[in-house]
């Protein structure tokens, strides 16, 4: 049973996937004119798109020069490399609990760090390739400033980026960092790398719209992916009560 439920998981994250690489490369209509994107990777977009270098939409900051070893249990919240790279980083928003800390004297100094509300935060090293390309996306006004390995992606132009934070999550987009990456047993993901990705960019209006449907379909999916990871946690719950007992003889073995 645990093997089943584990399966629908993997199924429910794929569909996941597909419906927003669906959503961010062709929009929600279906009727929509199409026209070649002149990207290989990307095929065929709506016609009123168009497809422009990241460079074009952001500029970059670095993140504060700390290690580790700078960290406190309260202060300044930041977050790092690590905690983008954590499975639980939806890619979408910076949940409270990947939040790490530093002393509010890094504020004063490194005001550049700041991660303002529709940025990104992307990690500068992956150990593998399926990392390359994680980041997360500030969606609130909340304190927070980028930690170590990171690199902050502020836009330039108007947009809603949580279209983007979409985008970003897309093996469409991803692929165009993999393909540039350098190292061995850790992948360098520079500002250069970025920068020359090239994003798909729908009308404003659209952006919004695709955003707001993507917003509520993703948060219905993983509504069911997270019941049914708490059936698994149930399940596991039940097969160590039945084994305690069984070796504390409170159940015989028939």
């Amino acid at each position: 049973m645990k093997a089943d439920i584990q399966s629908q998981i993997d199924t429910l994250e794929q569909y996941k996937r597909s419906v927003i690489t669906e959503a961010v490369t062709h929009g929600l209509n279906p009727s929509a004119p199409m026209k070649d994107s002149a990207i290989s990777r990307v095929g065929d977009i709506p016609q009123n798109w168009k497809i422009k270098r990241l460079k074009y939409l952001f500029k970059f900051c670095k993140g504060l020069p700390i290690t580790k070893d700078n960290l406190i249990g309260q202060g300044l919240p930041v977050i790092s490399y690590g905690q983008i790279h954590a499975k639980t980083n939806n890619g979408v928003d910076v949940r409270p609990h990947l939040l790490r800390f530093v002393d509010f004297s890094y504020q004063t100094f490194y005001p550049l760090s700041q991660v303002m509300r529709g940025d990104f935060v992307f990690a500068d090293t992956s150990e593998d390739y399926e990392g390359c390309g994680n980041c997360v996306y500030k969606r609130n006004d909340s304190l927070l400033f980028a930690g170590y390995h990171t690199i902050i992606a502020h836009s330039i132009v108007e947009s809603d980026n949580r279209f983007f934070a979409y985008l970003f999550q897309t093996d469409i987009w991803r692929q165009q960092i993999r393909e540039k990456v350098s190292g061995v047993k850790v992948f360098s993901i520079t500002q250069k790398t970025l920068s020359n990705t090239y994003l798909i960019l729908p009308p404003l209006d659209e952006q919004q719209e695709i955003a707001d449907y993507l917003d509520n379909k993703c948060a219905e999916i993983e509504q069911i992916i997270a019941d049914k990871k708490s059936q698994i946690e149930t399940l596991d719950g039940y097969k160590k009560s039945l084994i305690f007992e069984y070796v504390t003889g409170k159940k015989e073995v028939v």
